[in-house]
């Protein structure tokens, strides 16, 4: 904790003197900031203290992680500390995520409300928190950000088949697509809905997609995210 503070008071110091035109340096003294903070903390870090994750049977078919089992490199924003390279997993099943400790043994399971975000090369996942309007809270990949944010829901069940000689335990993917407009987060089940919430621009994206030979019916995720990188361009 001390160094934690120490730390922060140093970049706050400095960051208070710096002039408009030391800009580069300023961000330059930040980057050897974090580095010092993290080969000082090694093990320590704040990442590193969480249970240790169990795994799946070797048995069950198909993946529980994101894309695929093994380690991927990333990085991630966990207790307002950026960690920008950490080896993780993404468990779709429980919606949490999981480093390799520094030792390269461990596997630990992050405090999912502590993970602001982590990225991944495929792209980047949110943390969204349980409000009154929106319970569904956990992990989205934001596959577009602006004005309007496009964010995907992927989770995975354990599907049970029973055959004449055996149980087989399969992972199957579930997913789901979601805008967050002024703070609000809003379901699109259809692609009714997807048109309701752009609202006023509706007849241009329509316009845009036909231009681009996609159909929201064939592909739902493309159709959106081509539209919404273009409403985000006009709303600028």
């Amino acid at each position: 904790m001390k160094l934690i503070v120490l730390f922060l008071l140093v970049f706050c110091i400095y960051d208070l003197h710096a002039q408009p035109g030391d800009s580069l340096r300023s961000q330059l003294a930040a980057f050897e900031a974090i580095k010092y903070y993290h080969s000082s903390m090694g093990i320590n870090a704040a990442i590193y203290t969480g249970k240790e994750h169990s795994g799946y049977p070797e048995f069950y078919e198909g993946t529980a992680y994101y894309k695929e089992p093994a380690w991927q490199k990333g990085e991630i924003m966990y207790d307002g500390i950026h960690y920008p390279e950490v080896f993780l997993k993404y468990d779709m099943v429980k919606d949490e995520v999981i480093v390799r400790s520094a030792d390269s043994i461990t596997a630990i399971v992050l405090v999912p409300q502590r993970v602001s975000w982590f990225r991944y090369e495929e792209g980047k996942f949110i943390y969204i928190p349980k409000t009154d309007e929106f319970s569904l809270f956990g992990f989205y990949h934001e596959l577009q950000a602006g004005k309007i944010t496009l964010l995907a829901r992927r989770k995975k069940i354990i599907d049970e088949i029973v055959t004449a000689a055996a149980v087989v335990h399969k992972f199957v993917e579930k997913k789901g697509y979601y805008v967050r407009k002024a703070a609000m987060v809003y379901p699109l089940k259809n692609e009714q809905a997807f048109y309701e919430a752009v609202g006023e621009k509706k007849n241009e994206l329509k316009q845009y997609l036909k231009s681009k030979s996609l159909k929201y019916g064939k592909d739902p995720e493309a159709a959106m995210n081509a539209m919404i990188q273009y409403y985000n361009l006009l709303s600028r």
